[in-house]
């Protein structure tokens, strides 16, 4: 079930407390009163009152309008606290600038994840495929694969594999994946593809990341329309501050008109040369203009997370020991303390 959908039924259950601290009031205040502006007489206690089409005016119901939005904020967050509970948390990492880390940081954020006994998915939708190849999957021998998802021949329990990490599962990418906007061309609501495929599978899993490509096409879009949050890796370097000040535009676009409970997971700093005075002012500037939503934990460069990937193992597998395998556990650690998940981690 989607969180927009569930959201649906705030007025409802706004209605039932309201009516239920009504009656502890001993108001009798019918369903009209709070949906079209009604009041009863003054005789509103004993409820032998007629109804009156005018604004309300009595004291003795005006108080509950408060309450009532009150009421429907903490039901909110109810409601994202059951969904991240009982049905996994989907996390987009996104950037549309190449090269400032977003597999790398999937591959090995979800594998730390994982080594903490999490149920992890990943899922491809970069047409490359580096985040298939990255956990040893050979995109040659796929049967099934997220093209086949999107063009409807499969569901997406039938793509999943799993990897050789326990915990650790994967939607695997093609390059049949650059074949998407045509393949949904004519499709109505075509940016929801990819969330509904995965309401399917959604309480299986912890945690869910999607990988997204370098650009904000289709695929990016449906990622994001999916998402609960987004992790946006930032290069330490100038272009990088100019590329995130776009994303976050895209960001306020697509919480306006299609997902408006899409939130900022946090930021990561990612190549981080402590050497390099250019790094160490990007981090000041990120940290100065998001504050908390910058992640204390900082990638550096490293060569074992580039040597890693040519081998189709997370760094934890190649070398747990290198500054890139700590940085990442570090990372996993933060995240799960951020999510209520931080003990037994």
């Amino acid at each position: 079930m989607r969180t927009t959908i569930l959201f649906e039924v705030l007025p409802a259950l706004s209605f039932l407390c309201l009516n239920l601290i009504a009656r502890l009031h001993n108001l009798n205040l019918p369903r009209q009163l709070f949906c079209a502006g009604i009041r009863r007489d003054d005789d509103i206690r004993t409820g032998r009152g007629t109804l009156k089409t005018e604004k309300i005016i009595n004291n003795k119901a005006r108080f509950l309008y408060p309450l009532q939005r009150i009421i429907s904020q903490n039901i909110v967050i109810i409601m994202k606290l059951f969904l991240l509970k009982y049905m996994g948390k989907i996390i987009t990492i996104v950037n549309q600038k190449g090269g400032v880390g977003k597999t790398t940081t999937a591959v090995n954020l979800a594998a730390s994840l994982a080594l903490a006994e999490q149920d992890i998915l990943v899922i491809d939708t970069d047409p490359q495929g580096n985040l298939t190849s990255g956990l040893g999957v050979s995109r040659e021998d796929l049967e099934k694969s997220l093209f086949d998802v999107y063009a409807g021949r499969c569901e997406m329990r039938e793509a999943l594999i799993m990897t050789v990490m326990e915990h650790l599962n994967i939607i695997p990418s093609t390059i049949d994946l650059l074949g998407v906007e045509v393949e949904l061309a004519g499709r109505e609501e075509r940016e929801n593809v990819l969330g509904s495929a995965i309401d399917s599978i959604r309480e299986k899993f912890r945690y869910i990341f999607i990988d997204c490509p370098p650009s904000l096409g289709l695929l990016t879009l449906n990622a994001l329309v999916a998402a609960d949050s987004v992790l946006i890796p930032v290069q330490c370097e100038y272009y990088a501050l100019e590329g995130l000040g776009q994303l976050t535009k895209t960001l306020r676009l697509v919480r306006g008109s299609l997902n408006s409970n899409l939130e900022i997971e946090g930021i990561l700093l990612t190549m981080f040369d402590p050497r390099n005075n250019l790094s160490q002012e990007v981090e000041v500037e990120v940290r100065k203009h998001f504050g908390d939503k910058v992640y204390t934990t900082v990638i550096p460069r490293n060569v074992t997370l580039g040597e890693a990937p040519s081998y189709g193992k997370p760094v934890l597998l190649y070398d747990i020991r290198s500054k890139g395998a700590q940085s990442y556990l570090s990372l996993a650690k933060e995240i799960l303390n951020e999510n209520g998940a931080g003990q037994g981690a």
